[in-house]
């Protein structure tokens, strides 16, 4: 028999065996750790390099939040998108920072929209939004390095009309640099435009007074005056020839021929049948001038070599006189906006024929700007009793309207950048200049002028 002690012992451990089974048996009862389910916020985006005008086509982009983020949600969620392409890229993390490096270069001169979803997630799984929420993406632009942008930028020119002596200058793509107000014996009488030469050497003020008009030679770099030169009564425009400029004397019904190397007059022709020149182009094609009247629906052609031999056509310009020309870079085909119309007309000068009548919708077309590819049109019109302006870009291969810019405000003159990556426009209820890039023909920045201002000119080269 077991001793009482033996059994005793046995009692104790199947008590205690059976204690251990009975608490290996009951759940857990402390506190699990708990589960993370804040949401991330976005905080900013930032480009390096700074300005958002000049980015490098390389360039990295940070997605800044205030917590740690999952990486492996932004390759869905992340789109670097332009006009012309969408960027793809790898990305790495920096605790809360989230670097998006491009797998390949950004084209240049291009306006790129960064759009960043909300269901972008953090480390923990939880997303910026809640999936029951409208994703509404957050948002950056940019844009990029081109040709604009090489060994400094261009510089802008614009005359004020009020006082009439008086050139601004802007530069650094939207910075004022300050204005040069030229000596004049005799005030101008009114506001006359400013054109580049073709290489961009110098910048020609035509001078408009009740006395014969001058013409202003500038040194665009240094903004000073290198040479007056006497024209004609009431000249108004200038446009240039191969070795010569030509302006045009409104008042004084005749035509100022200037030596672009000497920079000096050659001679002065005026229309003996009364025909008062406004604005005019020159074509190598034909060697000829086509000027449209100030007062008239009339287009003269000119041999620019023997004004003699001139005429005049009168079946281009239907419906109104003519109130800005242009001409193709290859010399080959004229756009002339006809006066308070919404009309565009498109002349061959090899056939001396109208070859289309572009039509844009938009009433009051005031200036226009051509580039190599396409055409821009400035326009202004009344909607109720507000001003709307806008740009109308026009492709020249097919005659056809890409694309219509609706602006608030009424647009005057308008310039290209050499490589027509970036147009420039005069704005002249607020006194200033706007800044559009040219494939979507967005404003991207805009420059407070002090001034009243008309007539715009951009430089052909750029400049530090």
């Amino acid at each position: 028999m077991l001793s009482q002690i033996k059994i005793k012992k046995r009692k104790a451990l199947l008590f205690f065996g059976l204690v251990f089974i009975l608490y290996s048996c009951i759940p857990d009862r402390l506190p699990t750790e708990p589960v993370e389910n804040t949401r991330p916020e976005f905080v900013s985006i930032e480009l390096t390099g700074g300005s958002n005008l000049v980015v490098g086509l390389n360039s990295e982009i940070k997605a800044v939040f205030n917590e740690s983020m999952n990486l492996e949600t932004f390759p869905d969620n992340f789109k670097v998108v332009s006009a012309i392409d969408e960027i793809t890229g790898e990305f790495t993390a920096n605790d809360s920072i989230v670097v998006f490096k491009p797998a390949q270069a950004y084209s240049p001169a291009q306006l790129y929209e960064i759009n960043i979803s909300g269901k972008v997630r953090d480390v923990h799984g939880n997303s910026v939004i809640s999936p029951n929420e409208e994703d509404q993406p957050q948002s950056s632009w940019f844009f990029t390095q081109g040709q604009y942008s090489q060994n400094g930028f261009p510089l802008i020119f614009v005359r004020d009309k009020s006082e009439k002596q008086v050139i601004h200058r802007v530069g650094q793509l939207n910075k004022s640099l300050g204005e040069l107000s030229v000596q004049a014996t005799v005030e101008d009488y009114q506001t006359a435009s400013i054109e580049f030469s073709p290489n961009g050497q110098y910048l020609y003020m035509v001078n408009l007074k009740t006395v014969d008009g001058t013409v202003t030679i500038i040194d665009p770099q240094n903004f000073s005056v290198v040479k007056t030169i006497d024209v004609g009564l009431g000249p108004t425009n200038i446009s240039f020839g191969t070795d010569k400029a030509f302006v045009s004397n409104t008042s004084g019904k005749s035509i100022t021929t200037i030596d672009v190397n000497s920079l000096g007059a050659i001679s002065t022709y005026e229309f003996s049948d009364g025909f008062k020149p406004k604005d005019l182009v020159y074509s190598p094609i034909t060697n000829k001038l086509y000027i449209y009247s100030s007062s008239a629906k009339q287009i003269k052609v000119v041999e620019a070599n023997n004004f003699e031999s001139n005429y005049n056509l009168d079946e281009v310009l239907t419906d109104s006189k003519g109130v800005d020309i242009e001409i193709t870079n290859d010399g080959r085909y004229i756009y002339l906006i006809q006066d308070r119309t919404d009309k565009i007309i498109v002349f061959d000068v090899q056939t001396d024929t109208v070859v289309k009548t572009i039509e844009t919708g938009n009433p009051y077309i005031i200036d226009g700007a051509m580039g190599e590819k396409y055409y821009f049109a400035a326009f202004f019109k009344k909607v109720d009793k507000d001003l709307v302006g806008g740009i109308t870009k026009i492709d020249l291969a097919s005659n056809s309207i890409i694309s219509t810019t609706i602006w608030d405000k009424e647009i005057d003159q308008i310039g290209l950048t050499n490589a027509n990556e970036l147009l420039y426009a005069v704005i002249p209820v607020d006194s200033t200049v706007s800044l559009f890039e040219t494939e979507t023909v967005k404003e991207i920045s805009s420059i407070k002028v002090e001034g009243s201002l008309k007539y715009l000119a951009v430089s052909k080269n750029n400049y530090q």
